[in-house]
């Protein structure tokens, strides 16, 4: 990306957006992503998202509160795996991407 496609990305997202929360560090946009990009993989939990982050800008119990929080908001949706029951993924909730 260039640093046009990056002030793209950053001027689209208004503060009343539910994306707008990540983008306060860096870390929590990296979780963003990576959880968007394994799209509710249910091999990998919210400890798993968190150890995957190149970027540690911010304490990983922290991480772990802050997509807890999204949980409950449903903004992020826990998927489970058929077959397993105690195998669960985190993914964003369809009704908010785009």
């Amino acid at each position: 990306m260039t640093i046009e496609d990056e002030l793209l990305v950053l001027h689209a997202v208004d503060t009343k957006s539910i994306l707008f929360p990540y983008m306060k560090s860096i870390s929590r946009w990296e979780l963003l992503l990576t959880i968007a990009q394994l799209d509710g993989n249910p091999d990998y939990g919210i400890w798993n998202y968190i150890d995957m982050l190149h970027t540690k800008t911010e304490n990983p119990m922290t991480l772990y509160a802050f997509l807890k929080l999204k949980i409950e908001e449903g903004s992020l949706v826990k998927t489970k795996k058929i077959g397993r029951v105690r195998s669960e993924g985190t993914r964003l909730n369809s009704s908010h991407e785009s």
